[in-house]
């Protein structure tokens, strides 16, 4: 089954965004400045952005609206422990567990611990993100020690987690309010044998799939110490090569992040689990969005009963693990959360709307240099831009005089684009109206003292204002 990722925020578009948990920044700001909202970034890096319609403004932090979310909420969210006891005062399904620290705790102390909650058991830090510092399915005294070992070498947090391992396939629920705006089933990161090539280069095979997801080319897999163990669980090497077809499994924690595959479920997951995760966010009054990671165990037969348990939440969730699945359609969901906090505005119609971004480059040169601490956004164009064309030059030079009558042209002419200069080749990317373009064109041809060799249809991404650079 392919991918169908949302149409207005493909890998073009979003190609120049910052990555890991600041991609929703740029996604939820990109929407909401193509809907005429101000938008304000607060950082060079795009963690923290400022919305604002003229009534009220919303400070984000990733995916939260930080102005809107208490202190104590993040708090309680950050501490897995905390968070878990939420949840089962609430009823909501969690797996019981221990907190410990690690000053205090000696081989026995683990050891008896881990029997009282009764193999296998699952370690993890009170405080972790991306499933960083998690072992799942630890089965004996043995194995515990030995991913202890491990475990405290390279994580830094004093204090541990250890609960009962639940056994089930994962899931992310993306929650905002009273409503799940999808779920995606994550599988732990794995590689499917073809009989010729070792589980190394099947690794580094599929990593250059994952390069092209606007989301999972910040995940690839990297053989550690856990792909190693659950390898050598299974009797493999890094070196082995698996008959064709064979599938291996390479952790046992199913992140994305950590190398793991997504399928869109949304709309068959059970609405008793969907139930269940909406439940867990009203356990944190005041929670405005959350990633709600559950465990999910299928009925095998009809006489067999299904369950599931919570095992987390994350109150500023990377909203593109749901929006790029490997597998199935992706939801739309810079669009709900900017219809959720700002329900008067609504998506333009108007033409090249979704093919049209702001320089976030040029956009935080004045915050990375310091001469600013905040850039207001140039309002996007309402008109949407009628046509979008690209004109072909060769044999030119960009001298500075060249440049300036290039971008004064663009000012005068309303046009947004860019030019694009490569081996004394020039390709100028025009967005505006018919006329505006050709006038445009007309300016630059008497600048440069050349007439273009062709001017076609432009028919990918719409860079907002005009900048000079060297590629698309």
């Amino acid at each position: 089954m392919a991918s169908l990722w949302p149409s207005h925020f493909p890998l073009n578009i979003v190609r120049d965004a910052p990555r890991s948990g600041a991609l929703s920044s740029f996604l939820i700001a990109l929407e909401a400045w193509r809907r005429g909202l101000t938008v304000t970034l607060l950082d060079d890096r795009l963690n923290r952005i400022r919305i604002s319609d003229g009534a009220q403004s919303i400070t984000f932090n990733h995916s939260c609206p930080v102005s809107e979310t208490p202190k104590y909420v993040r708090s309680t969210i950050r501490n897995k422990a905390t968070t878990k006891e939420r949840l089962r005062e609430a009823s909501v399904p969690a797996p019981k567990g221990n907190l410990l620290n690690l000053q205090d705790l000696t081989r026995e102390s683990l050891i008896e611990t881990a029997r009282q909650i009764g193999y296998p058991v699952t370690i993890k830090p009170v405080d972790g993100s991306k499933g960083d510092g998690v072992y799942t399915g630890i089965r004996n005294d043995e194995e515990l020690l030995r991913t202890f070992h491990h475990y405290a070498g390279t994580v830094r947090s004093q204090e541990m987690v250890i609960e009962e391992h639940f056994e089930g396939n994962d899931y992310r629920a993306l929650v905002l309010g009273d409503q799940v705006l999808a779920v995606t089933k994550r599988s732990p990161a794995n590689v499917v044998g073809d009989g010729k090539s070792s589980i190394e280069d099947l690794i580094t095979a599929k990593n250059e799939i994952r390069k092209a997801n606007p989301f999972l080319r910040t995940g690839l897999i990297k053989p550690d110490f856990e792909v190693e163990e659950t390898l050598s669980s299974q009797g493999y090497t890094l070196a082995s090569v698996p008959s064709a077809g064979l599938h291996i499994p390479l952790r046992r924690v199913a992140n994305a992040s950590a190398g793991g595959d997504s399928e869109d479920v949304t709309y068959t997951i059970p609405t008793a689990i969907k139930d269940a995760a909406v439940s867990a966010i009203k356990a944190v009054p005041q929670m405005r969005i959350a990633g709600v990671d559950f465990l999910y165990k299928e009925a095998e037969t009809e006489d067999a009963k299904s369950d599931f348990t919570i095992i987390e939440m994350n109150y500023r969730p990377h909203i593109a693990v749901n929006m790029y699945p490997s597998k199935g359609k992706g939801p739309d969901v810079p669009e709900a959360i900017v219809d959720h906090f700002f329900p008067a505005s609504s998506r333009p119609q108007s033409p090249n709307i979704h093919r049209t971004v702001f320089d976030y480059i040029a956009a935080r040169k004045p915050l990375t240099e310091g001469v600013a601490q905040s850039v207001t956004l140039a309002p996007a164009s309402n008109e949407g831009f009628e046509v979008a064309r690209v004109a072909t030059y060769s044999s030119v030079d960009i001298t500075p005089r060249v440049a300036r009558l290039l971008k004064l042209a663009s000012k005068t002419n309303r046009i947004s684009g860019s030019g694009i200069v490569s081996d004394r080749r020039l390709r100028l990317i025009a967005a505006g109206t018919l006329q505006e373009t050709k006038s445009f064109f007309d300016t630059t041809s008497e600048a440069l003292g050349t007439q273009p060799l062709s001017i076609q249809t432009w028919r990918g991404r719409i860079l907002h204002g005009f900048r000079i650079h060297d590629r698309d």
